[in-house]
């Protein structure tokens, strides 16, 4: 019973076109094999007109019947197909949305932690400072190494703190990031791990026209690559003037480039052997801006090895987009290492980082 409800179009147009396939078999029959007067000619001429009626008017409306149900099936596999693709949208923005709330809220949260920081160790200084007053009575030397090494206990503190401070940021927001990338990239079908790098300057860079003067190390990668060891950190220095990729970002957003091949003598990179490691990367500058300019700290560089060169669009504006605002965060919070850094010890946090990783 199931089977006639659900074939009973199919059923009915059969039966229909085998009465009338009969009835024109019928008369032909009769036509042939006896002696008709004109009435019955006439009669078996109208039913065989009849009869062949039904069948072009069965076979006609089974075509159009068979063709609406399969346009009727192609629209529900579209309507199908596009539910699943708002759904994947869907994910995808939730997705997005997360990681800028998570990347915002974090920096938000290490920024106070390094103002709390700051406080701390001025509290301290001020405080080894006030003991040459609550101690006149004391020898003089003693005092003063008293009071030498409270400072320089302090500031050991503090210069540790930030540094954990800096290491913490850049695991919590580099794993966030590579997260989010492996996510959007199988949102694609592509089931590839983005590796990610960070990349110091010698010094930080606020004129374009002097980049010939400074060094690009890498200083941090993401945990995954860094517990394979199969790259280096802190092992080579890297010139900006010998890297697409450098050069590109000191002026534009972002530097994407997809399926990269030997032959391709537009893409400059000093690391030689670099195809073994990729071949898809997207890179965007670490900076910040201010009332006179820019302010680089150095580059975030996300890639991937992609074997299947029929795939062309591995990084998108999308990835390129989420590495720019990324890096944008992370300069957020090196400017604030770097005042902090200035004002309390004099120094440049920047120059320090990128010589605390150089191998040398």
């Amino acid at each position: 019973m199931v089977f006639i409800k659900n074939n009973w179009e199919r059923i009915s147009g059969a039966v229909n076109l085998l009465c009338g396939v009969i009835s024109l078999v019928l008369s032909a029959v009769s036509v042939f094999s006896s002696q008709l007067d004109l009435s019955w000619a006439i009669v078996l001429a109208l039913i065989a007109l009849w009869a062949l009626y039904y069948i072009i008017m069965t076979v006609t409306f089974g075509f159009f019947i068979s063709k609406n149900r399969l346009a009727i099936e192609q629209a529900e596999k579209r309507a199908h197909h596009f539910e699943e693709r708002f759904q994947n949208c869907n994910k995808i923005v939730t997705k997005l949305c997360y990681f800028v709330n998570h990347i915002i809220g974090t920096l938000d949260h290490f920024i106070n932690a390094s103002a709390r920081l700051h406080n701390t160790y001025a509290e301290e200084i001020n405080a080894a400072n006030r003991s040459r007053e609550d101690l006149s009575g004391a020898d003089s030397n003693q005092l003063d190494s008293h009071i030498q090494l409270r400072k320089k206990t302090a500031t050991a503190a503090y210069e540790e703190g930030l540094r954990k401070n800096y290491s913490h940021f850049m695991a919590n927001i580099i794993g966030k990031l590579q997260e989010t990338l492996n996510y959007y990239l199988a949102s694609k079908g592509l089931q590839l791990t983005v590796s990610i790098a960070v990349k110091h300057f010698s010094s930080v860079l606020e004129d374009p026209s002097k980049s010939h003067n400074v060094k690009v190390l890498t200083t941090f990668r993401d945990n995954m690559t860094y517990t394979l060891r199969k790259r280096e950190i802190g092992e080579r220095d890297y010139s900006i003037e010998k890297n697409t990729a450098f050069q590109h970002c000191l002026h534009e957003s972002y530097f994407l480039r997809n399926n990269i091949n030997p032959d391709d003598r537009s893409y400059l990179n000093e690391h030689k052997d670099f195809l073994q490691c990729y071949n898809c990367v997207v890179v965007s500058k670490i900076y910040t801006r201010d009332d006179v300019g820019n302010r680089v700290f150095g580059y975030l560089a996300c890639d991937v090895n992609n074997a299947n060169e029929k795939v062309t669009d591995v990084f998108d504006s999308h990835a390129a987009n989420l590495v720019e605002v990324t890096a944008q965060i992370i300069g957020q919070f090196l400017d604030t290492l770097d005042a902090h850094w200035e004002n309390s010890l004099g120094k440049d946090f920047a120059e320090e980082t990128y010589y605390r990783h150089k191998k040398s």
